[in-house]
This record gives structure tokens, C-alpha cells and sequence, in this order.
């Protein structure tokens, strides 16, 4: 009994150095300090659990699209956000044309995820003007090349996926995994530096889940690939104070499913859910998307890590998926 105990007491003060102990170092929630906070009366105000003023967020891709709608969301209820691409015109055109309601800032600061380089400078940029980041959420995103869907035979099917463009295929997945790896690599250490729950949100695809092609079995391909970084991110980070979700989109309007963008650099799909089997009928809409990035961006929810949330409309029960 007593080398039974002894084992015990062990197992307890090893689960107490990995997980406790860098909770403490990193400014986590403790389990003493979750006590005490359970022992007060909720807030189940709406301002109150869904948070983020102050909140210090980057986001990649955030001039257009799905990252624009991020973006405005978080800055509209108090979060300071920077928002990053290549196209310096179009962020600072989204910086200035959606702050005007916002209580928190958009910022603007010009990067290229596929690169390295660019990456150091936007966190050495990052670094000047913040002491830490609370949310790093990984945006950018391009279709690359397709196949014929319609084809159903071998060699239909082979023809279409051989004429895919080799550097094409390769800039999707510099784009859509590559991107969010070093870029995640990059911030890791300024997000460790929170006080606030820091989190990496990575902005996926149902197409990482369906087993037919959504624009293109590569771009599928990718998006599996940066659904399951992060999986693999929220275990390798388990131990710190970081955590790491998903949210998988289906169709929503951006310059990647509309093909452009109007002035104010949203963009506009009128209803159409290009031939889609959406069980709602409609594509996704920016409130939509913001109730989602809201509820896992907040101050209060600090208790998801290693999830993806869909947010599709429910295209995936009318296809075989797996998920």
C-alpha cells in the first residue's frame, strides 16, 4: 500500500510540473484560481461573456473577405487588430474605410506569409509596437488549380488532375499550410507572453472534411493539412497557456468565391450558392461569421482548445465526409 501511494503522489507531482507549473509561469487559470472565480455570481451579460476589448489580434489575409469580416468584428466590440497581406492599397483601404465604427483600431501592416523573410520583419514590426499578442489568426488562403468533377472515368479524371500547373499547385500549399506553420512558428513566443488566454485561430474549409473535391482536390488537400496543424499545434502547446482552434467555413462571400471585391473590399455572391447543395440554400453572411470568431476569441472562453467549429450552412450531411 505504501509503495502504491508513493506511485501516486508521483504521477500527481509529474501532472503537476506539466501542466500546472507553465500555467503559472504563462499567467494561466489554475485550478485554485478557477475556484474562486466559481464561487462568484456569472455574468451572463451578453458584453460580458462575449469580450474582447483590448484584445491585441493579428490577422493574416485581413483586407478582404472572410479575414475583413474577422477583423471588423473584433474591432467593432474593442479589440485592437492588425490586419496583413501583400496588397499595402487594399489594407489600408480596409483600415480606413471600417474603423469609423469601431471601438477598438484596424491596422494596417503589409506582409507575405509565403516568405520568411516577410514574416521576421512583420513580427519585428509586431514586436516594436506590442509587448504581446493575445490572438494570432491564420487567414490567408488561395483556390489553386481544379479538376473536372464531372469527369468520372480514369483517364478523364487523370488528364484533368496531370494539367494541373506544377508552381500553381506548389503556391497553394505555400499559401494555405506552409503559411500558417511558420507564420504560427513566428508568434508562438509572443503569444506565451499574454496575460489573456492567448490563442491561435486557424480559418480552414469544409473541404478539409468532404470526400468530393471543393475547388480542387489540392485545395482540399490543404485545408485538411491546416486542419489537422491544428489539431497537432493544441497537443504540442497543451502544456503552455496557448491553445488552438479551427473554424472550417463553407461558402461565404470573398474575392476567392465572388472574384473580386466591391470599393469597401467586401465582397458580394447575391444569393448564389454556385451550385452547392447548401441545406440552407444561401451562402454564409458576415454576422454569421463574426457570432463565430466572437465566441472562440472572447475573454470568457477559455476552455476550447484542438476544436474546429463548422460554420457551412450544412453542406457536409449532404456529402460523404468524414469528420
Amino acid at each position: 500500500m505504501a509503495e502504491r501511494a508513493f506511485v501516486m503522489e508521483t504521477h500527481a507531482a509529474i501532472l503537476h510540473s506539466l501542466l500546472v507549473n507553465p500555467l503559472l509561469e504563462s499567467g494561466g487559470t489554475t485550478p485554485d484560481q478557477l475556484q474562486q472565480n466559481m464561487s462568484s455570481s456569472p455574468d451572463f451579460k451578453i458584453t460580458n461573456l462575449f469580450d474582447v476589448e483590448g484584445l491585441k489580434v493579428l490577422v493574416t489575409g485581413g483586407g478582404t473577405g472572410i479575414g475583413l469580416m474577422i477583423a471588423r468584428a473584433l474591432a467593432v466590440n474593442g479589440a485592437k487588430v492588425y490586419i496583413t497581406g501583400r496588397r499595402e492599397d487594399v489594407l489600408k483601404s480596409s483600415a480606413e474605410q471600417h474603423s469609423a465604427d469601431a471601438e477598438g483600431e484596424i491596422i494596417p501592416i503589409t506582409g507575405d506569409v509565403t516568405d520568411k523573410a516577410s514574416i521576421q520583419a512583420l513580427l519585428d514590426d509586431l514586436k516594436q509596437k506590442e509587448e504581446h499578442l493575445d490572438i494570432l489568426i491564420n487567414n490567408s488562403g488561395i483556390a489553386g488549380p481544379g479538376i473536372d468533377n464531372a469527369a468520372k472515368e480514369a483517364t478523364p479524371l487523370a488528364k484533368s488532375m496531370w494539367e494541373n500547373d506544377y508552381e500553381e499547385a506548389l503556391s497553394v500549399f505555400k499559401v494555405n499550410v506552409l503559411g500558417y506553420y511558420f507564420v504560427s512558428a513566428a508568434f508562438i513566443p509572443l503569444l506565451n507572453k499574454s496575460p489573456n488566454h492567448p490563442q491561435i485561430i486557424n480559418i480552414t474549409s469544409n473541404a478539409a472534411f468532404g470526400r468530393v473535391a471543393m475547388a480542387g482536390i489540392l485545395y482540399s488537400c490543404t485545408k485538411a493539412a491546416s486542419t489537422h496543424l491544428t489539431k497537432m499545434l493544441a497537443t504540442h502547446l497543451s502544456g503552455t497557456n496557448i491553445r488552438v482552434n479551427a473554424i472550417a467555413p463553407g461558402l461565404f462571400p470573398s474575392e476567392l468565391t465572388a472574384g473580386d471585391s466591391e470599393k469597401d473590399n467586401r465582397s458580394d455572391l447575391k444569393g448564389d450558392t454556385q451550385g452547392i447543395d447548401i441545406p440552407t440554400g444561401r451562402p454564409g453572411t458576415e454576422e454569421e461569421m463574426a457570432t463565430t470568431v466572437l465566441y472562440l476569441a472572447n475573454k470568457k472562453q477559455t476552455y476550447t482548445s484542438g476544436s474546429v467549429v463548422f460554420i457551412d450552412g450544412g453542406v457536409l450531411t449532404r456529402m460523404p465526409s468524414t469528420y
